[in-house]
């Protein structure tokens, strides 16, 4: 086996010691290729040619130069060891030869120079030893340059390197934009101090020192850090730990910023939350219709339990209310994409059936690939049997469940065109009780309810299942008889049914025994349209009142009395423009101080003929015809202009009360009548109220608390009037924003003699000061009425006996002078006085 020479370069200019060096390899190094350069420019021409030692012996200090001038050249990249021989054993010199790169420094002796070969041989494995470890410095220190230059580059993960005790030894661009601080603000400063809340300094710094000592990375997990604005940051934080030889140990930590994935459970989590704690019910399927999710609202709808559900085909659920062809139907619709809405009539786990709204949609993936269908549902139940009760209640009495004027009318123009086809007539039956306003007033309205339902049956057993019974309000019932052959059916029925209602009513352990007034037309002889026929058979109805008990057909002369109705309405027309109409003001007093602190306004006619028209016989036509409308505008301008007159006289003016008609009230925009009027005139909305019968906000009580509602905004004052001769007003009273109540006068009248009527009363003033409002009672004249009144804690009172309705300036004395009750009438009353 050939073994490589090894090319040893002497460089000495003594030819002597070169000898001596050369002899001892030729003894001891057989391997050995000398070559022998007497000078440093020798040594250079040697290497020039291609020379390429093993190993270089050169003498310190030669004749054109020293040797530390041949390891400057080598610049501290050598490609072979250079030994130092000397003759002088100098160690400041050995110390610099060595530094400047020299592999080792011996002096020059005999027994030197024998040992040479084993000095060489000792060198050359020392050079190797640390030639290998050059390269793997040199390909660690490329690998560290490498990783270093990934880490500052890599967008997504923060890395930072710091040192045992925590200071910054690297920092990249992603560290930057995470946590607010520059690669120069954050280097040399302490990790824990720049990002770690004080709170967890301490484990952290455990950890660390942990870590250095065992040279294992705690396990990753959250962390929440700070950035330089101050707000917090969640991460997740990895470490590793590494170790150079001859090195302190270099930390780094590898921080994921978990916001957008917190932010993305916190959606997901609240997501959830919502669909598990929505009031309606979730359903998701899969693509097939096999159910993979119900919510518990589900549930409760349905009656299924989540583990009995769950992997089963929504058909399951199929509406009872569609046909095999609309669910394939709605399935086609769904299998294209579209949402599906409507109703469905679906079935319970028990059976039951039961209503819900139904929104189906589908989920698609990123590739647009239907993958779910989620399914919204309500039990909306209630809101259809809410909705059919409305839808009934728009055709029907509420009071009596007859057909009301909606109804009929469109049955009555139905049974005029079939009358009109078939030769057959048809009667139009206007009935009207006798005096029940007197058994109402008198037995109360719960009684005069029960009474009116009692006709209402009566009337219903009365007629055939082809005709109808209708109650237009009150105590005013309409049967429409069709397909009649002669008049005289007629005639017969009405006798049968003034008859039925003539034998005696038992209520609530009372027996009433009631008349009524019956009006006929007939169609197509009195006319072939709802209106005409109805009007006629009014005439025909207030003809046979005047004998009560009886009925009455329709005729002709009976439009005498229309025709007096219609000169008097003309009349009215013009009374505006004329100035006919005025007012009068009867006074409001306080039953605490007895002085005034208010009045109604009165509408008077006076006209040229006739003289003084009594209200109740020009106010109702006014209401009938519609002059009430341009009447009660007249009259509300005619109040705020004569207040604002009394004002300017330096009069300390109380509010004014204004009746509103049930026309006025339901035609037009009265909030904004007032605000225009009050406006135009400047007079604060205060000195202004308005007063409104219970019946004409019966008739429509969800738009009629919406008109109050803005009239009050307004600042205006609202009075309810004539309360408790409804009906119905206490099912609705919390709703309306009125500041009184006012009694009644048919109440006040028999109150201190009848204990019915007093408690009547004294229930009025309490219910009304337990809504927060005042009781005004009307029609007071006598002073035992006036001290019960008293005593009941009614608020306010207005009647005979403190003024009469008065002239706007007979008032205005009373104002001036400061009319008040009389002092004894003030004083407590004894019980036995009232009674």
């Amino acid at each position: 086996m050939n073994v490589p020479q090894k090319q040893i370069l002497i460089v000495e200019d003594e030819a002597a010691h070169a000898e001596a060096i050369a002899r001892a390899f030729r003894k001891g190094l057989s391997n050995a290729a000398l070559t022998i350069s007497g000078s440093l420019q020798e040594y250079r021409l040697a290497i020039t040619r291609g020379l390429r030692p093993d190993i270089v012996l050169m003498d310190l200090n030669l004749p054109d130069g020293s040797a530390m001038d041949a390891l400057a050249a080598h610049d501290g990249d050598q490609a072979w060891p250079i030994v130092i021989m000397t003759a002088y054993g100098d160690e400041k010199l050995a110390v610099a030869a060595m530094k400047a790169g020299a592999l080792d420094y011996i002096v020059k002796s005999s027994e030197t120079f024998a040992g040479m070969p084993q000095v060489v041989e000792r060198a050359l494995r020392e050079w190797t030893l640390l030639q290998q470890q050059k390269i793997m410095e040199k390909s660690l220190r490329e690998s560290e340059q490498r990783f270093r230059t990934l880490f500052q580059d890599i967008q997504t993960v923060a890395v930072q390197g710091y040192t045992e005790e925590g200071t910054i030894r690297f920092w990249n661009l992603a560290s930057e934009k995470l946590y607010g601080y520059s690669a120069a603000e954050a280097l040399g400063r302490n990790l824990l101090e720049l990002l770690v809340p004080p709170e967890q300094h301490e484990a952290l710094r455990a950890a660390i020192r942990e870590m250095a000592a065992t040279g294992q990375a705690p396990p990753g997990g959250e962390l929440t850090l700070v950035r330089k604005n101050g707000s917090t940051v969640t991460v997740y934080s990895n470490h590793t730990i590494l170790r150079k030889p001859g090195a302190p140990a270099e930390l780094f930590c590898f921080d994921i910023d978990l916001t957008e994935r917190k932010r993305a459970e916190a959606e997901l989590q609240k997501l959830s939350l919502a669909v598990e704690q929505s009031p309606a019910a979730v359903m998701i399927t899969d693509p097939c219709g096999v159910i993979e999710y119900v919510n518990p609202r589900f549930t409760r709808i349905t009656g299924y339990a989540l583990e009995e559900i769950l992997g089963r085909d929504a058909d399951l659920l199929t509406s009872v209310s569609l046909s095999p062809e609309q669910i394939r139907e709605l399935r086609k619709i769904l299998a294209t994409g579209q949402e599906w809405q409507g109703e469905l009539h679906s079935r319970r786990k028990d059976g039951g059936s039961f209503w819900e709204s139904v929104s189906i949609s589908p989920v698609r993936d990123p590739m647009g690939t239907i993958t779910h269908y989620v399914a919204v549902r309500e039990d909306i139940t209630e809101r259809k049997r809410h909705e059919a009760e409305l839808e009934y209640l728009s055709t029907h009495d509420e009071l009596t469940g007859l057909a009301n004027r909606a109804l009929l009318q469109d049955r009555l123009e139905q049974a005029v065109r079939h009358a009109y086809r078939s030769g057959h007539l048809v009667a139009v039956m206007l009935l009207d009780l006798d005096r029940f306003k007197f058994i109402n007033d008198s037995l109360g309205h719960a009684f005069g309810d029960e009474l009116l339902r009692s006709v209402a049956q009566r009337l219903q057993r009365s007629v055939r299942e082809v005709d109808t019974v209708a109650r237009l309000g009150g105590d005013e019932f309409v049967l429409l008889l069709t397909e009649l052959t002669a008049a005289e059916n007629a005639r017969l029925l009405a006798g049968k049914i003034l008859g039925s209602l003539e034998s005696p009513h038992r209520l609530q352990g009372r027996e009433v025994t009631l008349t009524a007034s019956l009006g006929i037309s007939i169609a197509p002889y009195d006319g072939c349209d709802v209106a005409t026929l109805i009007s006629n058979a009014d005439i025909a109805m207030y003809q046979a009142k005047k004998n009560r008990g009886t009925f009455a057909f329709y005729a002709a002369e009976m439009n005498q009395r229309v025709c007096e109705t219609l000169e008097l309405e003309s009349a009215l027309r013009l009374a505006l423009e004329r100035q006919e109409l005025f007012l009068h003001y009867q006074p409001k007093v306080d039953l605490a101080s007895g002085r005034i602190v208010g009045c109604e306004a009165l509408l008077r006619w006076q006209h040229p003929e006739r003289g003084l028209v009594a209200p109740a016989e020009f106010i109702p036509l006014a209401e009938e015809t519609g002059l009430i409308v341009p009447i009660g505008r007249w009259v509300l301008q005619e109040v705020i202009r004569q207040v604002k007159a009394w004002q300017g006289s330096g009069l300390k003016t109380p509010a004014v009360a204004v009746n509103i008609s049930a026309r006025q009230f339901r035609t037009g925009d009265l909030p904004h009548l007032i605000r225009k009027i009050l406006a135009d005139s400047g007079l604060e909305p205060g000195f202004l109220e308005l007063e409104l019968t219970e019946s004409m906000i019966m008739d429509d009580p969800a738009k009629a608390e919406m008109t109050l509602r803005a009239v009050k905004d307004l600042g205006v004052s609202l009075s309810l009037d004539d309360f408790g001769m409804g009906y119905s007003s206490l099912n609705y009273l919390r709703r309306f924003p009125f500041d009184n109540l006012k009694i009644d006068r048919s109440f006040i009248r028999d109150a201190t003699s009848n204990a019915s009527e007093a408690a009547v009363v004294t229930s009025i003033i309490s219910i009304a000061h337990n809504l927060g409002i005042a009781a005004i009672a009307e029609g007071v004249e006598t002073q035992r009425q006036l001290a019960f009144l008293r005593q009941n804690g009614c608020d306010t009172f207005q009647g005979y006996l403190f003024s009469k309705p008065l002239p706007a300036e007979q008032f205005a004395d009373l104002l001036r002078e400061d009319r008040r009750l009389p002092d004894a009438w003030l004083q407590p009353a004894c019980s036995q006085e009232i009674c």
